[in-house]
């Protein structure tokens, strides 16, 4: 195709010439026009662009479009240019144009192929709107809902995951587990006693308690793929992707000890200080299976241990089968891993 081709311009009032019409629109108008040759060397620009850019028209004129356009825009705003070259009736997009004081304006652009008969030559025409405020405003709005997402996504007392992202990881480690063939391995903790402790110290008190046992879960994991949630007032989750029972009731333990190391007194607890029970549960995710067959398992175990008395783990059969064969085992209440003789 040849650069000659352009929509004739709509029949002027009789009398009134046509570079007079439209050099009056151009230059009352609030979105600026603009000529680019082929080149890229500015041949035109309304009063509304220099307005917009802060340049002058002397100024405007000397440049080459691209050294006014932000240098993470230019491959863009060169594609742009370049597909009405290669036939596209009209393009547009956003970038940003340099001012004379080093700040940037965003703009929406609109480009169309200008042939040679209007005196300036060969090359692009473009409508130009200043959208600075709408892009801040765009921003602005963006950030807002980045915030709303991070605030969804963490309990705000111990600033864990929240239940909800906890929901959206089981599901995601789930399909992930079933395709690979890999174990996934659920901890739920529980504070013991912890409506009696809130009775005898108060609500700040049973805040701190919390903080203090997300910190503690927190500080036990190693791997990144690990993660640990709020699940319930009292309880949390630990979810970790590629373990078996073994590394499970390893973990459960080491996150036990965790917090009897605190030595936080609970004088009515049976056991003097606060501690924690625990429900272990590993499966491997079968297709068409989903995640609730693994939290059942983690609920049930983490019910045994209440009734056996608190301050222990409990573990679904597979967990115990699995850990044994690992060459480990569960001794006494505190249920500590010891290797065989």
């Amino acid at each position: 195709m040849t650069l000659d081709r352009f929509v004739d311009p709509p029949h002027p009032p009789s009398g009134q010439p046509v570079e007079g019409l439209y050099r009056l629109i151009a230059d009352h108008a609030s979105d600026a026009v603009l000529c680019v040759g082929l080149d890229g060397q500015m041949r035109y620009a309304s009063p509304a662009f220099c307005k917009i850019t802060g340049w002058s028209i002397e100024a405007t004129l000397a440049f080459n479009h691209r050294a006014l356009v932000h240098p993470d825009e230019r491959l863009t705003v060169s594609q742009i240019l370049d597909s009405l070259q290669a036939g596209e009736l009209g393009a547009s997009c956003r970038y940003r144009y340099v001012r004379p004081d080093g700040s940037y304006v965003w703009v929406e652009a609109c480009f169309q192929v200008a042939s040679g008969q209007y005196g300036l030559g060969a090359g692009y025409a473009g409508s130009i709107r200043d959208i600075t405020g709408r892009k801040h405003l765009e921003e602005q709005l963006a950030a807002a809902q980045a915030e709303l997402a991070r605030v969804s996504a963490t309990d705000s007392l111990t600033q864990l995951l929240s239940r909800g992202r906890f929901n959206d990881a089981l599901a995601a480690e789930w399909a992930r587990g079933g395709r690979d063939e890999q174990p996934l391995s659920l901890l739920l903790l529980e504070i013991d006693y912890l409506e009696a402790y809130t009775s005898l110290y108060g609500p700040q008190a049973r805040d701190e308690v919390l903080r203090i046992a997300a910190a503690c879960v927190r500080g036990r994991l190693h791997r990144t793929t690990d993660l640990v949630s709020r699940y319930r007032e009292e309880a949390f989750a630990v979810l970790m992707p590629h373990t078996d029972g073994f590394g499970a009731m390893a973990m459960a333990d080491r996150v036990r000890d965790a917090v009897l190391d605190r030595n936080l007194p609970h004088t009515r607890s049976p056991h003097g200080i606060v501690s924690v029970s625990l429900g272990a549960a590993t499966v491997i995710p079968a297709q068409g299976s989903l995640p609730v067959a693994l939290t059942n398992k983690a609920e049930q175990a983490l019910g045994e241990a209440r009734r056996l008395g608190r301050n222990r783990i409990e573990a679904d059969a597979a967990v115990v089968v699995a850990a044994a064969t690992a060459g480990g085992w569960f001794d006494g209440s505190r249920q500590d891993f010891q290797g065989k003789p």
